[in-house]
């Protein structure tokens, strides 16, 4: 569904999205650039160090990934869609029901 024309707009904000195994799931992990050896694929650990020590650069780099999804009108309706299609598909399957006692 996220590869579909309707969505197209939305994935290419993501730089080299990586799509997940789940129903609908893509990300952007580790792209995150400090002039450092691992710009734009940092691991966990070498992300928290980074900003934990250059708070104003990762916060900056956050706010421009977030801005991307919510400063456009489009996107955010998009965004609406796929969720409003993912409640769906998860009323119609049985996939995440309680687990029996």
């Amino acid at each position: 569904m996220l590869k579909t024309e309707k969505f197209k707009e939305l994935i290419n904000l993501f730089q080299e999205p990586e799509f997940g195994s789940g129903y609908f799931s893509v990300v952007e992990s580790g792209k995150y650039y400090f002039d450092s050896p691992y710009d734009g694929k940092f691991d966990d650990e070498h992300l928290i160090w980074y900003a934990g020590n250059r708070p104003e650069e990762f916060v900056r780099q956050t706010e421009q990934k977030v801005e991307k999804f919510v400063k456009n009108p489009k996107i955010k309706g998009l965004i609406k869609d796929l969720n409003e299609l993912t409640e769906i598909r998860l009323t119609k399957s049985q996939k995440f029901s309680k687990p029996e006692n």
